[in-house]
């Protein structure tokens, strides 16, 4: 696995066992070496992690550090491109949100055809690196088309969607 993602075998490890987050980069390489999405990948360790119960009453550094880290998610640049794009296509209606995502998953295949020949030269290369930041990008922009469609085509059904949009946007409270 290690040799067909162009990662260490200690990074492999590492991700499953769970000493350590795995950079963006790293996950889509990860992915696509299996065949899935970095996306399916995200869902699959959420479907996944353990639940926390009810009962349970997060310590005081936890809360610290969950602010933290939702302090830095609302700072970085690709949460602030998820919030632009959110912004841009909340108002539009099913007709305009479908021609959105067919354009959007065109230049998805676009660009991770490009990935892929980048990281067959050069996995580690500045290029193959952008290029993955992008189809991780794409693949959230188009995921963000899909949940907007549905809670304009479905009103009465749409409050778990809009959670999960939020939570994507990184705007959930």
């Amino acid at each position: 696995m290690a040799k067909r993602a162009s990662v260490s075998r200690d990074t492999i490890s590492h991700a499953e066992r769970g000493k350590h987050s795995l950079q963006a980069t790293t996950l889509s390489k990860i992915a696509y070496a299996l065949g899935k999405a970095p996306s399916e990948l995200l869902a699959e360790e959420e479907r996944l992690a353990p639940k926390v119960s009810a009962s349970s009453q997060p310590s005081f550094n936890g809360l610290l550090e969950e602010e933290r880290r939702r302090t830095e998610l609302e700072r970085s640049p690709r949460n602030a491109q998820l919030r632009n794009f959110h912004n841009q296509i909340k108002g539009l209606g099913s007709k305009a949100l479908a021609e959105q995502l067919a354009e959007t998953k065109e230049q998805y295949a676009r660009v991770f055809a490009e990935w892929q020949q980048a990281t067959e030269a050069d996995a580690a290369s500045p290029a193959a690196i952008s290029l993955a930041s992008q189809v991780s990008m794409l693949s959230a922009f188009a995921t963000m088309l899909s949940l907007r469609m549905h809670i304009v085509e479905n009103p009465d059904t749409s409050s778990a969607f809009e959670q999960q949009l939020m939570e994507l946007v990184g705007d959930a409270a």
